[in-house]
Protein backbone atom coordinates (compact mmCIF):
# COMPACT_ATOMS: atom_id res chain seq x y z
CA UNK A 1 0.00 0.00 0.00
CA UNK A 2 0.61 3.58 -0.62
CA UNK A 3 3.71 4.18 2.72
CA UNK A 4 4.52 1.06 2.64
CA UNK A 5 7.60 -0.93 1.03
CA UNK A 6 8.51 -4.47 0.26
CA UNK A 7 11.04 -6.22 -1.87
CA UNK A 8 14.19 -7.17 -2.56
CA UNK A 9 17.91 -4.74 -2.64
CA UNK A 10 20.12 -5.90 -4.56
CA UNK A 11 24.03 -5.08 -3.84
CA UNK A 12 26.54 -5.59 -6.08
CA UNK A 13 29.53 -7.73 -4.88
CA UNK A 14 32.84 -5.40 -4.47
CA UNK A 15 35.51 -5.70 -6.57
CA UNK A 16 37.48 -7.37 -4.11
CA UNK A 17 35.77 -9.62 -0.73
CA UNK A 18 39.15 -10.32 0.47
CA UNK A 19 38.43 -8.56 3.89
CA UNK A 20 34.09 -8.14 3.63
CA UNK A 21 32.30 -10.77 5.34
CA UNK A 22 28.94 -9.56 4.83
CA UNK A 23 26.57 -6.12 3.84
CA UNK A 24 24.46 -4.13 6.02
CA UNK A 25 21.55 -2.41 4.73
CA UNK A 26 20.17 1.17 6.51
CA UNK A 27 17.24 3.36 5.81
CA UNK A 28 18.82 6.63 4.85
CA UNK A 29 17.93 10.47 4.85
CA UNK A 30 19.77 10.87 1.28
CA UNK A 31 22.25 9.22 -0.83
CA UNK A 32 24.89 10.22 1.23
CA UNK A 33 22.96 10.07 4.55
CA UNK A 34 22.63 10.26 7.40
CA UNK A 35 21.76 6.21 8.03
CA UNK A 36 19.09 5.51 10.22
CA UNK A 37 17.69 2.29 11.57
CA UNK A 38 19.21 -1.27 9.80
CA UNK A 39 17.08 -3.07 6.84
CA UNK A 40 18.84 -6.03 7.12
CA UNK A 41 21.87 -7.25 6.38
CA UNK A 42 23.37 -10.69 4.06
CA UNK A 43 26.89 -12.31 4.28
CA UNK A 44 28.93 -11.47 1.43
CA UNK A 45 29.42 -14.42 -1.34
CA UNK A 46 31.30 -13.48 -4.03
CA UNK A 47 28.53 -12.27 -6.29
CA UNK A 48 26.02 -9.86 -5.82
CA UNK A 49 23.46 -10.83 -3.00
CA UNK A 50 19.91 -9.44 -1.90
CA UNK A 51 18.36 -7.93 1.56
CA UNK A 52 14.76 -9.07 1.90
CA UNK A 53 12.21 -6.19 3.19
CA UNK A 54 9.11 -7.74 4.66
CA UNK A 55 5.68 -6.94 3.36
CA UNK A 56 4.10 -3.71 4.44
CA UNK A 57 7.41 -2.13 5.97
CA UNK A 58 6.90 1.66 6.36
CA UNK A 59 10.18 3.13 6.20
CA UNK A 60 10.68 6.02 9.16
CA UNK A 61 9.46 9.58 8.38
CA UNK A 62 11.95 11.49 6.37
CA UNK A 63 13.92 8.05 5.15
CA UNK A 64 13.83 7.62 1.50
CA UNK A 65 17.22 5.71 0.28
CA UNK A 66 18.32 2.50 1.40
CA UNK A 67 22.16 2.96 2.26
CA UNK A 68 24.30 -0.27 1.94
CA UNK A 69 27.98 -0.43 3.77
CA UNK A 70 30.17 -3.31 3.64
CA UNK A 71 31.37 -5.18 6.78
CA UNK A 72 33.71 -7.85 8.58
CA UNK A 73 34.61 -8.39 12.29
CA UNK A 74 36.64 -5.36 12.90
CA UNK A 75 33.49 -2.87 11.55
CA UNK A 76 31.70 -1.27 8.64
CA UNK A 77 33.57 1.25 6.21
CA UNK A 78 32.70 4.83 6.66
CA UNK A 79 31.27 4.83 2.94
CA UNK A 80 28.94 3.08 1.04
CA UNK A 81 26.10 2.99 -2.16
CA UNK A 82 22.57 4.14 -2.02
CA UNK A 83 19.57 4.13 -3.77
CA UNK A 84 16.08 5.95 -3.76
CA UNK A 85 12.95 3.92 -2.55
CA UNK A 86 10.33 4.13 -5.02
CA UNK A 87 7.20 3.48 -3.35
CA UNK A 88 4.90 2.14 -5.52
CA UNK A 89 1.10 1.37 -5.02
CA UNK A 90 -1.95 1.04 -6.54
CA UNK A 91 -5.26 3.22 -5.06
CA UNK A 92 -7.82 1.94 -2.56
CA UNK A 93 -10.64 3.75 -3.67
CA UNK A 94 -12.91 2.18 -6.02
CA UNK A 95 -15.47 4.48 -8.33
CA UNK A 96 -18.65 5.34 -7.44
CA UNK A 97 -20.79 3.74 -9.63
CA UNK A 98 -20.88 2.24 -13.43
CA UNK A 99 -23.95 2.34 -15.35
CA UNK A 100 -25.23 0.72 -18.84
CA UNK A 101 -27.77 0.29 -21.08
CA UNK A 102 -27.95 -1.64 -24.00
CA UNK A 103 -29.51 -0.20 -27.22
CA UNK A 104 -28.56 -3.66 -29.76
CA UNK A 105 -32.13 -5.21 -29.33
CA UNK A 106 -30.57 -8.50 -31.33
CA UNK A 107 -29.65 -11.45 -28.60
CA UNK A 108 -25.73 -11.52 -27.79
CA UNK A 109 -24.84 -8.37 -28.97
CA UNK A 110 -24.74 -5.04 -27.03
CA UNK A 111 -23.87 -1.07 -27.92
CA UNK A 112 -24.50 1.75 -25.54
CA UNK A 113 -22.27 3.70 -23.66
CA UNK A 114 -20.88 2.72 -20.11
CA UNK A 115 -20.78 5.92 -17.92
CA UNK A 116 -18.77 5.99 -14.93
CA UNK A 117 -18.96 8.07 -11.86
CA UNK A 118 -15.50 9.44 -10.34
CA UNK A 119 -14.44 7.83 -7.08
CA UNK A 120 -15.28 10.30 -4.77
CA UNK A 121 -11.25 10.70 -3.88
CA UNK A 122 -9.21 10.53 -6.51
CA UNK A 123 -6.05 12.09 -5.29
CA UNK A 124 -3.84 8.78 -6.12
CA UNK A 125 -6.17 8.02 -9.07
CA UNK A 126 -4.78 8.44 -12.73
CA UNK A 127 -6.99 5.90 -14.82
CA UNK A 128 -9.92 3.78 -14.77
CA UNK A 129 -9.83 0.11 -16.46
CA UNK A 130 -13.33 -1.22 -17.85
CA UNK A 131 -13.74 -4.72 -18.32
CA UNK A 132 -16.55 -7.81 -19.46
CA UNK A 133 -16.00 -9.45 -15.56
CA UNK A 134 -17.93 -12.77 -15.07
CA UNK A 135 -20.72 -14.26 -12.32
CA UNK A 136 -17.89 -13.26 -9.33
CA UNK A 137 -17.21 -10.12 -10.77
CA UNK A 138 -13.89 -10.88 -12.06
CA UNK A 139 -12.24 -9.58 -15.25
CA UNK A 140 -12.46 -11.42 -18.42
CA UNK A 141 -11.82 -8.81 -20.97
CA UNK A 142 -10.81 -5.48 -21.17
CA UNK A 143 -12.58 -3.03 -22.71
CA UNK A 144 -11.02 0.72 -22.49
CA UNK A 145 -8.48 2.30 -19.99
CA UNK A 146 -10.11 5.72 -19.05
CA UNK A 147 -7.65 8.45 -17.94
CA UNK A 148 -8.76 10.40 -15.06
CA UNK A 149 -9.02 13.56 -16.45
CA UNK A 150 -10.91 12.45 -19.70
CA UNK A 151 -14.77 12.46 -19.57
CA UNK A 152 -15.47 8.72 -17.51
CA UNK A 153 -17.47 6.93 -20.17
CA UNK A 154 -17.23 4.78 -23.36
CA UNK A 155 -19.41 4.00 -26.49
CA UNK A 156 -19.73 0.29 -27.09
CA UNK A 157 -20.89 0.31 -31.05
CA UNK A 158 -23.79 -1.21 -32.53
CA UNK A 159 -23.75 -5.18 -32.83
CA UNK A 160 -20.24 -5.58 -30.05
CA UNK A 161 -20.62 -9.68 -29.58
CA UNK A 162 -21.22 -10.39 -26.08
CA UNK A 163 -18.13 -11.91 -24.49
CA UNK A 164 -18.95 -15.74 -23.25
CA UNK A 165 -19.30 -16.08 -19.81
CA UNK A 166 -19.93 -12.40 -19.40
CA UNK A 167 -22.42 -11.17 -16.97
CA UNK A 168 -21.15 -7.83 -15.38
CA UNK A 169 -19.27 -4.63 -16.19
CA UNK A 170 -16.73 -3.40 -13.80
CA UNK A 171 -14.83 -0.53 -13.46
CA UNK A 172 -11.16 -0.29 -11.38
CA UNK A 173 -9.26 2.39 -10.53
CA UNK A 174 -5.64 2.55 -11.17
CA UNK A 175 -2.31 4.45 -10.69
CA UNK A 176 0.69 4.32 -12.78
CA UNK A 177 1.87 1.02 -10.75
CA UNK A 178 -1.38 -0.86 -11.45
CA UNK A 179 -4.58 -1.64 -11.02
CA UNK A 180 -7.13 -1.95 -8.00
CA UNK A 181 -8.25 -5.95 -7.86
CA UNK A 182 -11.85 -5.52 -7.00
CA UNK A 183 -13.88 -2.64 -8.16
CA UNK A 184 -17.14 -1.64 -8.45
CA UNK A 185 -19.79 -3.04 -11.05
CA UNK A 186 -23.05 -3.64 -12.67
CA UNK A 187 -25.08 -6.55 -14.36
CA UNK A 188 -24.67 -6.60 -17.95
CA UNK A 189 -28.61 -6.91 -19.38
CA UNK A 190 -28.62 -7.64 -23.11
CA UNK A 191 -31.68 -6.62 -24.10
CA UNK A 192 -33.16 -8.40 -27.34
CA UNK A 193 -36.25 -8.63 -29.05
CA UNK A 194 -37.90 -11.83 -29.80
CA UNK A 195 -36.74 -13.61 -33.01
CA UNK A 196 -39.96 -16.50 -33.04
CA UNK A 197 -43.29 -15.46 -34.47
CA UNK A 198 -46.57 -16.51 -33.11
CA UNK A 199 -47.68 -19.33 -35.18
CA UNK A 200 -51.05 -17.70 -35.83
CA UNK A 201 -53.55 -15.27 -35.47
CA UNK A 202 -57.27 -15.85 -35.34
CA UNK A 203 -60.92 -13.86 -35.39
CA UNK A 204 -64.32 -14.17 -36.03
CA UNK A 205 -66.27 -11.01 -35.57
CA UNK A 206 -69.49 -11.78 -33.60
CA UNK A 207 -70.50 -8.14 -33.98
CA UNK A 208 -73.24 -7.87 -36.75
CA UNK A 209 -73.51 -4.16 -36.51
CA UNK A 210 -71.79 -2.29 -39.63
CA UNK A 211 -68.18 -0.96 -38.59
CA UNK A 212 -68.47 -2.59 -35.59
CA UNK A 213 -65.97 -5.72 -34.43
CA UNK A 214 -66.21 -7.71 -31.31
CA UNK A 215 -64.92 -11.17 -30.59
CA UNK A 216 -62.12 -13.11 -29.42
CA UNK A 217 -58.62 -12.18 -31.05
CA UNK A 218 -56.94 -15.91 -30.34
CA UNK A 219 -53.09 -16.11 -30.65
CA UNK A 220 -51.74 -19.55 -31.49
CA UNK A 221 -48.45 -19.22 -29.29
CA UNK A 222 -45.19 -19.70 -31.44
CA UNK A 223 -43.40 -23.00 -31.90
CA UNK A 224 -40.27 -21.54 -29.19
CA UNK A 225 -41.12 -19.34 -26.64
CA UNK A 226 -37.39 -19.30 -25.22
CA UNK A 227 -37.09 -15.69 -25.67
CA UNK A 228 -40.69 -14.23 -25.47
CA UNK A 229 -42.41 -13.14 -22.26
CA UNK A 230 -45.83 -12.24 -23.82
CA UNK A 231 -47.63 -11.33 -27.05
CA UNK A 232 -49.06 -7.90 -28.24
CA UNK A 233 -52.28 -7.73 -30.46
CA UNK A 234 -52.43 -4.22 -32.88
CA UNK A 235 -54.60 -3.16 -35.86
CA UNK A 236 -53.23 -2.76 -38.73
CA UNK A 237 -53.66 -2.23 -42.66
CA UNK A 238 -53.17 -5.37 -44.08
CA UNK A 239 -51.82 -9.05 -43.03
CA UNK A 240 -48.31 -7.95 -44.02
CA UNK A 241 -48.13 -4.69 -42.92
CA UNK A 242 -46.61 -3.00 -39.54
CA UNK A 243 -48.93 -1.98 -36.71
CA UNK A 244 -50.83 1.19 -36.76
CA UNK A 245 -52.10 0.78 -33.04
CA UNK A 246 -52.14 -0.95 -29.94
CA UNK A 247 -55.27 -3.30 -29.67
Amino acid sequence: GKGEVSGLVTIGCAADESRITSYVVYFAQGPGGPTGPMAGSVAAEGENVSVLIAADTVPPIGYQHFYARSRNADGEMAEGVSTFIVDRFVPTVKAHAISFLDLDLTKDQIAGTIEVDAALDETDITRYALYFADTWQLPLSLISELEQASPLNYTLAMDTPLPAGAEYLLVLTGSDDGFMTSGVATPLLDRAVPVNLPSQIQFADEDMDSAEIGGTVRVVRAASEVDITSYTVYYGTSALAAASSIL
